[in-house]
C-alpha cells in the first residue's frame, strides 16, 4: 500500500492527476509534517525528497522524531536536506530564524517560506537514533530561463530505524 501526504490542496490536486494518468493507485491525504495521522510502527519504508525542510531546527527535530515513530523496525526513509553551502543559506537577503533556518525573500513560490539547512554536525545529531546508511552531498544545476543555471546544494540520506 503507497501513501501521499501534502500540506498543499494544489500539490495534491496534482499528484491526483499524475497518479491517475498512470493508473496508480496511493492513498492521498492533506496535512502538515508533525502531525501525521498515522499509526506508530505502520511504515516500512518512507520517502521525503525536499519536503520535509519547509520548518525551523525546531520543527526538523519534531518531524525526525515522528518519521522515527512512524517506521517499522528496521524501516527504511531516505530524505534529502538543504545544506548549508546553498547560495540560498549564504544569501544575504534571505532572513535567519535560528542558525539553520532562512526565509527565503527572493520572487516565486518560496518567497516567505522557512527553509532549514543542514551541516554533517546537525545530521549527526538529528539521527543519532537511527543507523545511517548512506549520506551523499550532491550539488544539482537547473536551467533558467535566461539559459544560466542555478546550483543547488542538497543532502541526499538514508536511515534506518535501530
Amino acid at each position: 500500500k503507497t501513501y501521499g501526504f501534502d500540506i498543499s490542496e494544489d500539490g495534491l490536486t496534482r499528484t491526483k492527476e499524475w497518479l491517475d494518468s498512470l493508473d496508480l493507485k496511493v492513498d492521498l491525504k492533506k496535512g502538515d509534517m508533525i502531525h501525521l495521522p498515522y499509526e506508530d510502527n505502520s511504515f516500512d519504508c518512507i520517502l521525503c525528497r525536499n519536503v520535509i525542510s519547509h520548518t525551523d531546527t525546531e520543527g526538523i527535530y519534531a518531524i525526525i522524531n515522528k518519521i522515527y515513530n512512524l517506521l517499522k523496525d528496521s524501516g527504511e526513509c531516505f530524505l534529502t536536506l538543504g545544506s548549508k553551502n546553498a547560495s540560498t543559506f549564504k544569501d544575504p537577503k534571505n532572513i535567519y530564524v535560528d542558525k539553520n533556518t532562512k526565509i527565503r525573500m527572493d520572487e516565486g513560490p518560496e518567497k516567505g517560506v522557512p527553509h532549514f539547512y543542514a551541516d554533517m554536525e546537525i545530521i549527526s545529531d538529528l539521527f543519532k537514533n537511527f543507523s545511517i546508511e548512506y549520506i551523499s552531498q550532491v550539488q544539482d544545476f537547473k536551467q533558467k530561463d535566461d539559459g544560466n543555471f542555478r546550483s543547488f546544494w542538497h543532502y541526499f540520506i538514508l536511515i534506518r530505524k535501530k
